[in-house]
């Protein structure tokens, strides 16, 4: 029961089969074992935004992961700024790939979508 690893594992065999209810179970316990590991909070973000539509908690889970990981979370903000940009949230999606530039100011990838974004 505390193996964290398992617990991910768990959660993405569930989501291959389309048992979203039950990868979310397993992600959510993912995160009462290791609170401070980012991870769960990211797989429960695109769970919660791209699978379930609720867009409240996708973007709480990714901020969340951002929170767990301040240090290495290039990839957490790469993945706020797409879903922000997905789901229409121009401004938020700029905000974001601007703070991924941060850490990443030679990203190509994250420049050009920032210049798509602005209408360039």
């Amino acid at each position: 029961p505390n193996n964290f690893d398992g617990w991910i594992a768990v959660g993405l065999h569930k989501k291959f089969f389309n048992n979203y209810s039950g990868a979310r179970d397993a992600w959510e316990y993912a995160k009462l074992i290791s609170p401070d590991n980012s991870l769960p909070y990211l797989n429960l973000a695109s769970l919660y935004g791209y699978y379930l539509r609720d867009l409240k908690k996708a973007e709480e889970n990714y901020l969340l992961a951002i929170d767990r990981d301040p240090l290495n979370s290039s990839g957490s903000y790469y993945a706020l700024a797409n879903f922000y940009r997905d789901f229409g949230f121009k401004k938020k999606a700029l905000e974001y790939y601007k703070q991924v530039l941060n850490f990443s100011p030679d990203d190509e990838a994250v420049k050009v979508e920032i210049e798509r974004l602005l209408g360039k």
